[in-house]
C-alpha cells in the first residue's frame, strides 16, 4: 500500500497539492503514516543505521586523508572505532 506521496523536483504546485490533500483527509494521513512506519521498521535497525554511519564516516576519513597527504586513498589507515550500542 501507498505510503507517501511523490512529487517531480521542483513542482511546487505538485507538492502544494500533495500537501493539502493531507492536510484535509486525516485518514489517509493516519494510514500512510502506518505504512511508512512499518516499511521503515522494516528496513533500518539501529544496528544497520550504525553500521551504514560508520562505514560513510570510514569511507570520508579516507578521501579526506587522501587529499591532505595527496596519496592513495586505499593506503591511508581507517579511524578506529569505538562505537557501542545501547539498547
Amino acid at each position: 500500500g501507498r505510503c507517501g506521496s511523490r512529487t517531480a523536483n521542483g513542482d511546487t504546485a505538485a507538492l502544494t497539492q500533495a500537501i493539502l490533500a493531507y492536510a484535509e483527509n486525516r485518514a489517509r494521513r493516519e494510514e500512510e503514516g502506518r505504512r511508512a512506519r512499518q516499511l521503515f521498521d522494516a528496513r533500518f535497525t539501529k544496528e544497520k543505521s550504525v553500521g551504514e554511519f560508520i562505514r560513510l564516516l570510514e569511507e570520508l576519513g579516507r578521501k579526506s586523508g587522501a587529499k591532505a597527504s595527496g596519496g592513495d586513498p586505499a593506503s591511508t589507515s581507517p579511524p578506529s572505532r569505538s562505537f557501542a550500542l545501547k539498547k
